[in-house]
């Protein structure tokens, strides 16, 4: 038989527990502090992405995210970044064929009334030339009528370019003060 005491287990026994409790409480310790840090460097570059798609949302089309992170969140701001690019570049380029296109309806409506105008003019004008070569008696007269039609068309015209011409000035400057701060 063997005798021993058990006071040197339990308190073995209590050691082994107080540097269990201790290393237990040390490692939760260390993911409190360390989890967020972690987690902060993974979600950083997705909450960017998010903030930036926010802004081009609202028409800021010149966002760009700063390259962070690693694997697929870095290809995923990469693609981002050209998406943005190639957007704001269409957008240019839509609203500047918007533009062409609202200058050739422009041209196409001012054509088309400065031609209305020409034809009675052109109809005068064939009909004294014709009358003048018969010598016709009646020439005064037509004259007269026709001198009238071509006047009031050629002020027709006059009104065209008139009011064509203030629909393409830019409108005055609006000056006002602003603070540089």
């Amino acid at each position: 038989r063997f005798a021993f005491s058990q006071a040197d287990l339990i308190a073995t026994q209590a050691q082994l527990l107080r540097a269990f409790i201790l290393l237990a409480a040390l490692g939760v310790a260390v993911a409190l502090i360390v989890g967020p840090l972690v987690s902060r460097r993974v979600t950083r570059p997705v909450e960017d992405l998010t903030a930036a798609a926010s802004r081009i949302a609202r028409g800021e089309l010149e966002v760009q995210v700063v390259p962070s992170g690693s694997g697929e969140v870095r290809a995923l701001i990469d693609t981002f970044n050209r998406m943005t690019t190639d957007l704001k570049a269409t957008t240019e380029k839509l609203v500047a064929s918007e533009r062409i296109a609202a200058w050739q309806e422009v041209a196409r409506r001012l054509a088309h009334e400065i031609k209305n105008p020409l034809t009675p003019i052109q109809m005068s004008l064939e009909t004294l030339v014709a009358l003048r070569e018969k010598d016709s008696g009646k020439f005064d007269q037509l004259f007269k009528e026709s001198a009238v039609a071509v006047l009031e068309e050629v002020a027709r015209l006059k009104r065209i370019v008139d009011e064509f011409s203030r629909f393409a000035r830019l409108p005055k400057p609006q000056l006002a003060p602003l603070s540089l701060t």
